[in-house]
């Protein structure tokens, strides 16, 4: 089985060539991983766009890049945006709890130059991101912003924009398992990836109650990723959950697992 990452970073300090990152990789047969990097508000150690650009640069048959930015702070983010997709980026990464509500007019700007490039949106939904080193989030942190819901009404005014939601689309958070069902089922261009320890246990979750739900989660929208630099063991954690969601359909698991990325990275 193909297997591609999704959602992988860099970690300049703890892995300055990536080296790492492959070798994990090769050990669980990893083909291809999307990097990205992260506001420096948010991680210490994770790296940003730059990192990001000269570790892809290095591997650029095994890694993909995505570039970091706020739609709504950042004034040069357009600008950034095409700085990077010149790059070969494939990907603009985006932090909503870090002050903005991605339905906001303000970003509709950024949202129509990511179609124009034929780029995709990754978005952090759920808990508000921290500062991985001290735990603390800066003031406007709020998992508020990244509700799944709020990506209803993006889904509707941009049915064209490739989005992945990241952390099963917050439903890590379980009270809002069923927000992130009811998003994802109504949207053709909405997709969710399965990064983060907690997403294979909502996944779960998902599993034992999905009779419950009116618009069930379509197996074709999730994607998987591993948002740890032993990518192994989120794939470990996740096979058995995908086998069971997919009823073993080998077509479904290889789209989950590599599929739907490679549409999306152009791979």
């Amino acid at each position: 089985m193909k297997v591609i990452d999704i959602h992988q970073h860099c970690y300049p300090n703890q892995d300055p060539d990536g080296s790492k990152i492959l070798h994990s990789m090769d050990a669980h047969n990893i083909a291809h991983a999307l990097i990205m990097g992260c506001h420096k508000e948010i991680s210490d150690f994770v790296g940003d766009n730059e990192d990001t650009a000269r570790i892809v640069a290095l591997q650029p048959d095994r890694f993909s890049g995505g570039v970091c930015i706020n739609p709504v702070s950042d004034r040069n983010a357009s600008d950034t945006i095409k700085k990077y997709y010149d790059a070969g980026f494939k990907c603009v990464k985006m932090f909503p709890d870090y002050g903005f509500y991605p339905d906001d007019p303000a970003c509709y700007p950024v949202y129509e130059l990511i179609m124009e490039l034929d780029m995709f949106a990754l978005f952090h939904v759920g808990a508000a991101a921290k500062n991985i080193m001290t735990g603390t989030p800066p003031p406007v942190a709020s998992f508020k912003f990244c509700m799944p819901g709020n990506f209803d009404t993006l889904g509707h005014v941009f049915p064209e924009l490739k989005i992945v939601l990241a952390h099963f689309g917050g439903g890590v958070m379980l009270y809002n398992l069923a927000e992130v069902i009811s998003v994802c089922g109504n949207h053709a261009n909405i997709y969710l990836d399965l990064s983060c320890s907690l997403a294979g246990p909502a996944l779960d979750i998902y599993l034992r109650t999905r009779d419950q739900y009116l618009i069930p989660l379509p197996p074709e929208k999730l994607i998987w990723g591993s948002d740890n630099i032993n990518s192994g063991i989120r794939l470990r954690e996740n096979l058995e959950s995908v086998e069971k969601l997919t009823g073993g359909n080998p077509e479904l698991i290889e789209t989950i697992f590599s599929g739907n990325a490679e549409k999306l990275l152009k791979l």
